[in-house]
């Protein structure tokens, strides 16, 4: 029973660690082509207007299911933590 659970668990990491290597690759490759394109370094997960893009909202939602605060997101991401807050409540109510 115990060797059931146990690969029951391992699965389940091997998935969220396929999921994080997908999400880190995708906001890899869109920060090279922010790069290339001249965008500030420090805004590659954000549109022109100051908005998350796809990616940064990707990046967004897995700090969500990591734990993170409020306040952790806005630090990593540089938005407000009232800005994290209405992407959390946002994610929560889909």
């Amino acid at each position: 029973m115990a060797k059931a659970s146990t690969r029951t668990t391992l699965a389940a990491i091997d998935a969220a660690l396929r999921q994080t290597k997908e999400l880190t690759e995708a906001l890899l490759t869109l920060r090279e082509q922010h790069q290339a394109a001249g965008v500030d370094e420090g805004a590659w997960w954000k549109t022109p207007g100051g908005r998350l893009n796809e990616a940064g909202l990707k990046a967004i939602r897995q700090m969500f299911r990591d734990g993170l605060s409020d306040t952790e997101i806005g630090q990593r991401l540089k938005i407000t933590p009232s800005a994290a807050k209405h992407q959390r409540q946002n994610w929560l109510t889909r």
